[in-house]
């Protein structure tokens, strides 16, 4: 290989590698100074980047309005306004506001909610809360709900539950939590879920992109290799030429 190949080839070499050299390089000294920059202890919030790492809720979340107060299930995870219960729900129907109580309805319980978030109490199939409740609204000082097709009511004591006739009900509907509470929650859900020290970790090393990222990061160490041989092949011709050029000069 001649002298000029050898420089093209360099050149070009280095032009590709230059990228992949800041990168390193910049995470490089990120990760050596982890502590100092509390990267451990920093999480991430973007959900693109969430998404990534398969850090995402499983279901869309699914928020009613009643009363001012916005309630938003999460998979498992149930937040009235921007602050999460204390209980797990599954398969949130409705809420409704009854004199200082919320009444949560769950496909197969009630529970009831202090105005500041407290859990006062979960009423189930033992208690004589029916099964398969669908939705739930209330009627005058009443609660309604719809079991299996059947609308049937109570009081606030929920003991005792009679036929419902279908006059015009007040049903708990599904609203779109505004977004910034919706980022809010999200944010609760997620918790401490991604450290930016971890996607540093794997941007260095390529695995944020999965196996082709690795395989990138691979081909960049051989594109160092080849920078490095490249330069020191060029040199050495080069050295080489100069002793010739100094001979005939001679």
């Amino acid at each position: 290989m001649n002298l000029k190949l050898l420089l093209s080839s360099h050149k070009v070499i280095g032009m590709i590698a230059t990228f992949f050299i800041i990168m390193l390089s910049v995470t490089g000294i990120l990760l050596m100074h982890t502590q100092d920059l509390k990267l451990e202890d920093t999480y991430i919030e973007n959900r693109s980047l969430l998404a990534i790492y398969d850090i995402e809720p499983e279901n869309d979340p699914v928020t009613y309005l009643t009363n001012g107060h916005y309630f938003t299930q999460i998979d498992n995870h149930l937040y009235m306004n921007d602050v999460e219960l204390d209980l797990i729900s599954n398969n949130l129907i409705g809420v409704i506001s009854l004199e200082e109580f919320f009444i949560v309805g769950l496909q197969a319980s009630l529970i009831l909610v202090t105005a500041q978030g407290e859990l006062v109490e979960t009423l189930e199939q033992t208690h004589g809360i029916p099964e398969g409740i669908t939705s739930i609204g209330k009627h005058n000082n009443n609660i309604v709900i719809n079991a299996n097709g059947v609308l049937l009511s109570s009081d606030l004591e929920l003991v005792r539950w009679q036929s419902q006739s279908p006059v015009e009900l007040n049903w708990s509907e599904k609203v779109n939590l505004p977004n910034h509470m919706l980022d809010t929650v999200m944010r609760l859900y997620l918790g401490e879920g991604l450290p930016l020290e971890r996607v540093i970790q794997d941007i260095h090393s390529g695995r944020i992109f999965g196996t082709v990222g690795v395989v990138i990061v691979d081909l960049a160490v051989i594109l160092f290799l080849a920078l490095s041989i490249t330069g020191w092949l060029a040199w050495f011709k080069k050295r080489e030429l100069q002793k010739l050029i100094d001979a005939e000069d001679e």
